[in-house]
């Protein structure tokens, strides 16, 4: 049994001029939704500066990351060991929990910068850690010292 305009419902749906919005009979455009653009006409230089932001504002958002960031911006060294490096942010943050020991802090600090934080900046370009020798060579990143310099001023 064939219900009646069923052939007219289809067509509608299948129209690209109707279902798109636009005719799309000409063989070198191809369909799309409403909003979608084709990749020739997207600006990528946003779409790359959004991206890096973001990356940016990532590395911002871990406290030793800023730690980091903050010891050689405060000072005139490019390379530093390991241990002189976590002396000095044990020294610039307050200790959330009076109760636990110094070695402990300094231990999770050590592990956390090894494992976590100097590979996310070394990933970024930021500096160089030789896990064998314990020793940060910082390079510099004009646009996350800014970043970190507004972050520190409130």
């Amino acid at each position: 049994m064939t219900m009646p305009n069923s052939h007219a419902r289809l067509s509608q749906v299948d129209d690209p001029i109707r279902h798109y919005g636009r005719d799309t009979s000409t063989p070198d455009i191809e369909p799309r939704p409403h909003g979608c653009f084709p990749p020739s006409t997207m600006d990528n230089t946003d779409a790359d500066r959004s991206e890096t932001l973001d990356e940016l504002l990532t590395l911002c958002a871990h406290r030793h990351c800023r730690g980091v960031l903050t010891y050689f911006r405060h000072t005139s060294e490019t390379t530093v060991s390991l241990a002189t490096l976590i002396d000095s942010l044990l020294a610039s943050s307050p200790h959330q929990e009076p109760a636990t020991s110094p070695a402990l802090d300094r231990s999770n600090l050590a592990l956390h910068l090894h494992h976590s934080t100097l590979p996310r900046l070394s990933e970024a370009g930021v500096l160089e850690y030789d896990s064998r020798s314990n020793t940060v060579r910082y390079h510099g990143h004009r646009e996350l010292e800014r970043l970190v310099a507004a972050i520190s001023e409130r």
